[in-house]
């Protein structure tokens, strides 16, 4: 693909080759135009997709360019870390309640299912689940 130069002289263009980017040429005229070097593609730091000629999304904190969609989530991401549990403590809802229980609180009651040691100890539990606990999630 060639440049397209323009004398600033005379105010003739010309394309000139691709490997002439970035140094001087002689028009006819005798002028020297400096060939300019092609613009370098923009690619999404999310992604890596080249964004040169879409919309784009500069990060206010780093610089870095992302496309709409991994900027929308890198925005719903910090949007939800912000919103987690400073303690990161896991709760297990109970197969027969639906309480929410941490796991020590809780029996594994198989399949995925947990009960919660009041409807454990009142022997509600899911069918086909022994009477000796299994241990805890």
């Amino acid at each position: 693909m060639a440049i397209r130069v323009r004398c600033i002289n005379c105010g003739k263009t010309a394309n000139v080759r691709d490997e002439l980017a970035g140094k001087k040429v002689k028009c006819t005229c005798g002028a020297a135009i400096a060939v300019p070097l092609p613009p370098q593609p923009k690619n999404c730091a999310g992604c890596g997709v080249d964004i040169t000629r879409a919309k784009r999304i500069q990060d206010p904190h780093n610089g870095k360019l992302y496309c709409e969609v991994c900027w929308s989530a890198k925005l719903e991401a910090a949007r939800v870390g912000a919103s987690k549990n400073a303690d990161d403590t896991l709760y297990y809802p109970c197969y027969v309640c639906d309480i929410l229980c941490t796991a020590d609180e809780v029996f594994d009651a198989g399949g995925g299912k947990t009960v919660c040691k009041k409807c454990w100890n009142a022997g509600k539990r899911p069918a086909g689940v022994e009477q000796a606990a299994s241990g805890s999630a």
